[in-house]
């Protein structure tokens, strides 16, 4: 099943961050290989031979099985029928701490190099570059200190930005009005800047004091 679009909650991170699952559910084949797992079921079988889901993990727990199962060839179904109100309420703070702590428990899953493959080809191009643009448009500003041209730099990566996402925001703006759409890809911005910031945390070589 998917995630319904409407929630209990009128403000507007936590409806932002619901319609963002929402979207994905919408741009996922019927029958796809990538799991999603708010509401779904499995063959016991199945789930015993992936080793279940990691019960001293946070957060990724379903990422990883997901990974496990997809590369292995198993599809999944998604019936748009199905349809769950998600009742979690965010805050910034929430948003900002729960992000860090994914990314962070992610970096930590080892993968062969076949799921290694399969987690690059799930992260769809537009996704992996709304992750990246924020960070170069930083980079860009920074670099305006030495050479003035990195001021067109700066723009042109900034105004790629919202075309990268572009099928979010319209998803955004027929659910929620174009307003809500101008918000959501300012915020995705930020977002996606935090995460960027907690990739290069997770990935830094960690001291060793022994």
């Amino acid at each position: 099943g998917s995630y319904a679009e409407t929630v209990p909650w009128d403000d507007f991170l936590t409806n932002f961050k619901n319609l963002y699952v929402c979207f994905i559910y919408q741009i996922t084949e019927t029958l796809s290989p990538y799991l999603h797992t708010p509401i779904f079921c499995v063959k016991k079988e199945i789930l015993i031979k992936a080793g279940g889901f990691d019960s001293l993990a946070a957060t990724a727990e379903d990422f990883r099985l997901g990974i496990q199962l997809g590369s292995q060839g198993k599809h999944f179904v998604i019936d748009r029928r199905v349809k769950g109100r998600h009742l979690k309420h965010y805050t910034l703070g929430s948003v900002a701490r729960e992000d860090w702590r994914r990314i962070s428990d992610l970096s930590t899953i080892k993968f062969s190099l076949e799921q290694g493959w399969f987690v690059f080809k799930a992260h769809r191009i537009h996704r992996v570059l709304a992750i990246l643009l924020p960070g170069l448009v930083m980079l860009s500003l920074v670099l305006v200190i030495t050479e003035t041209v990195f001021w067109v730099l700066s723009a042109l990566l900034l105004g790629m930005f919202p075309v990268v996402n572009m099928g979010f925001l319209v998803y955004c703006a027929r659910q929620k009005g174009m307003v809500f759409a101008i918000k959501s890809c300012a915020f995705l911005f930020l977002e996606m800047l935090w995460a960027e910031l907690a990739l290069v945390v997770a990935f830094l070589p960690r001291p060793n004091f022994r």
